[in-house]
């Protein structure tokens, strides 16, 4: 069977609980107040987020999938939204790749949250955590102020991820810098455990590399699903791949891949099913910038895994800076575009490239934020007493079947039975949960029983001299009427027919009375053509029933538009069809018709396709017409064939309004591309006046200039990235027209 593994909160005598890591996952907040909504396997976009980051993000819902409260490492928004009272000043940075890690307080029942975070590359990388209890500000959760900044260690690279324990417990992974020590601590009901160090695999250096960026320090660390892999990538071109032993903590076996120059990497993430890594890999920096996803083959032996490197999607031109990946609750892949009003989307994960897919605009996220670099850090949790009751079964009507459960200190079956084993004699899902301490497990199975009759239906009509087949099913002995000892019977002639069945003790018998049917012979006749106006009857013969192409139900239709009618003519069981074509003449067409709309003082030209002779409704007989007033227009086309049409054309004359054409963001770096925000092309249109404000609604430019724009400043005090409002007042035909917008201030 395909085990359907989940964990959910149930109280236990003993005070056991858990949660469902899906649903403590089903809410995504990211990016410039980007957020996404899983549910029933799918995910939508959602508003009302608050969160502003250009990297590290977590957010934790509960196991319904409720949203509790979302993070930057910097300050925390409860589940309506609002910064928590004591939620600002933490030691996380918007501009650390990893800056934040929720993870729920073993035995708190989803109501006490670790949250860690983790400096940026620039300061002195430390390692701490706050306590969030969701038992403050009337349930909307505070963070608990004698908890807040604790620190656990220092000089940390910006990798910060999770990882379930064999038992009980959640192991957090950090690393770190200038050194090849992986750093694992294991947090428990008691407490955080001091660290277990693993000195292997590649140094990840602190500090700038090219253009003043971080190399090795910046870039995702990832666990596989069953906490058997860790990823590593960074922004110098470092791919490694190392084995986690989640009973010790202990990190061995590295597996390096370097990118060749000048490809980076920034973000990477397992398959739900273990058995693939990917890694954005990109040149954002490049004169021809590319972002490329690429496939790792994890079922070879580990030696050959980097020859199995594979393209499993490729994004360019302005999207094309590398980013987060993750995989969602819906089991998708989910990869970012800078930037832009989508995530790319793989939506087969489990399966080898080009089979996995790639949807290179598969999320839209137009009017719900725009996303960063970063996707949200997953909640993980522990799941003991791996165990599963086998395949699914079918018992005998009257008979009983036993289930029993592992060892454990307490049971909750779907039956209410809170014993280790129970009896079941009924079809139906059957699960249980079982629980030790703080940990939670479970597994199902479907029951079957066998029925008492083996046919579906007791009738069975085909048309003459089709086969017909008679199955009695999966079984160890038959008998039929006609004396037949196989599971298969194919009869020839009309009757009643009898099977007994045996199989595993139980046996079962059936009848079927069977017809064969004569078939119908349905004839339209030869294709045919018509002109326009003029109708055709099509007649299918004698039969019991009609269904039509069109809809229709009757013998005859009658036909006025071209194109192929088809009939499914049906006696009893059955059904013979037929087809004809009803064609126009190919006659020439008007450029247009319908409603046309202009500007006024424009004109249109209205064509009447030629072909023929014209008579226009303005007393014109020639081919075109030019027109500038609004009104109602038609023509008579006379064809060469004696076929005649009339077109309409309808003009409306508007005052229309100013297309005014500014970017959406700009980047004032000095590096002599994007660095002024102005008014691009405005056609027919002239500028009155040009500003810019911030979110205060402070002026912080303005000009009648078209021709000069904004540098990013207020007097000669750079500002900060964010978003800013612009406005313009145009005019035309000696109206003024006053537009506004927002854009994005980049640095």
């Amino acid at each position: 069977m395909n085990l359907r593994r989940f964990l959910f909160l149930f109280f236990f005598v003993l005070a056991a609980a858990g949660c469902c890591a899906q649903g403590a996952n089903a809410n995504w907040f990211f990016g410039m107040k980007a957020g996404l909504r899983f549910s029933g396997g799918t995910a939508t976009p959602r508003a009302q987020g608050q969160l502003s980051t250009l990297e590290g993000c977590a957010s934790v819902s509960d196991r319904a999938g409720n949203l509790l409260f979302y993070t930057n490492g910097v300050k925390v928004w409860n589940r309506i939204h609002e910064e928590m009272t004591n939620g600002f000043d933490l030691r996380g940075n918007p501009s650390t790749t990893q800056s934040a890690l929720i993870v729920p307080v073993p035995g708190s029942n989803l109501t006490r949250f670790y949250l860690f975070t983790l400096e940026d590359w620039e300061k002195g990388g430390a390692l701490c955590y706050s306590i969030v209890d969701m038992g403050l500000d009337g349930g909307l959760g505070d963070v608990v102020p004698a908890t807040k900044n604790t620190v656990l260690g220092t000089n940390m690279v910006e990798k910060l991820a999770a990882a379930d324990g064999s038992t009980c417990g959640i192991w957090v992974l950090t690393h770190t810098r200038d050194n090849n020590r992986f750093e694992a601590r294991l947090v428990t009901e008691t407490g955080i455990a001091a660290p277990v160090y693993s000195a292997v695999g590649s140094i990840h250096e602190n500090g700038p590399g090219g253009n003043n960026a971080p190399t090795n320090s910046s870039g995702v660390m990832k666990v596989s699903r069953d906490n058997s892999w860790i990823g590593v990538v960074n922004i110098g071109g470092l791919v490694e791949l190392l084995r986690f032993d989640n009973s010790t903590g202990i990190v061995s076996d590295p597996i390096t891949m370097h990118l060749p120059p000048p490809m980076q990497s920034y973000g990477n993430c397992f398959s739900p099913d273990n058995s693939k890594f990917y890694v954005g890999s990109g040149s954002p920096g490049s004169t021809t910038p590319s972002y490329e996803i690429l496939q790792y083959d994890l079922s070879v032996p580990p030696a050959g895994i980097p020859a199995t490197r594979t393209v499993a999607g490729n994004v360019t031109g302005s999207a094309a800076h590398y980013g987060d990946l993750e995989c969602g609750p819906d089991g998708r892949l989910y990869a970012i575009k800078m930037n832009t009003t989508s995530l790319a989307v793989i939506p087969r994960p489990n399966e080898k490239a080009p089979a996995c897919g790639f949807d290179l605009s598969g999320l839209s996220l137009r009017g719900f934020g725009v996303p960063q670099l970063a996707l949200p850090n997953p909640v993980r949790l522990g799941e003991p007493h791996n165990f599963s009751f086998g395949p699914d079964t079918t018992i005998c009507p009257g008979t009983t079947l036993t289930l029993s459960a592992p060892p454990a200190l307490a049971y909750q079956w779907s039956t209410g039975a809170t014993t280790r084993s129970i009896s079941v004699s009924t079809a139906g899902s059957y699960w249980v949960v079982v629980g030790s301490g703080t940990c939670v497990s479970t597994d199902s199975i479907e029951v079957r029983v066998a029925p008492p009759r083996i046919f579906a239906r007791n009738d069975s009509a085909v048309c003459a001299g089709t086969p017909l087949l008679l199955d009695a099913g999966a079984g160890t002995d038959y008998l039929w009427s006609t004396g037949a000892t196989t599971r298969i019977l194919a009869p020839v002639s009309n009757g009643t027919y009898w099977v007994r069945r045996s199989s595993g003790g139980c046996v079962a018998s059936d009848t079927m009375r069977v017809r064969f049917d004569p078939p119908p012979a349905p004839v339209l006749g030869p294709d045919t053509t018509m002109c326009p106006g003029t109708t055709v009857m099509l007649d299918a013969g004698p039969a019991e029933r009609y269904v039509w192409s069109t809809g229709a139900t009757t013998r005859n239709i009658i036909v006025s538009a071209s194109g192929t009618y088809s009939v499914q003519a049906t006696n009893g069981s059955c059904s013979r069809a037929a087809a004809r074509r009803v064609q126009l003449p190919a006659l020439p067409q008007p450029r247009f018709t319908g409603d046309t709309v202009i500007c006024r003082n424009e004109e249109v030209v209205l064509d009447a396709g030629g072909g023929g002779r014209y008579r226009w409704s303005t007393g014109d007989s020639m081919l075109r017409i030019r027109v500038r007033e609004q009104g109602a227009y038609w023509v008579d086309v006379r064809y060469h064939g004696g076929c005649q049409q009339r077109f309409d054309f309808n003009v409306q004359v508007l005052n229309c309004p100013c297309q005014v054409h500014l970017p959406s963001a700009f980047t004032p770096n000095g590096d002599g591309r994007n660095d002024v925000f102005r008014v691009g092309r405005a056609p027919g249109c002239i500028v009155v006046r040009f500003q810019v404000f911030n979110r205060w609604g402070q002026l912080l430019f303005e000009t009648k200039d078209p021709l000069r724009g904004w540098d990013g400043r207020l007097g000669a005090e750079p500002q900060g990235s964010g978003v800013y409002i612009w406005s313009l007042t145009l005019m035309r035909d000696g109206r003024e027209q006053l537009q506004k917008g927002s854009f994005v201030l980049m640095r």
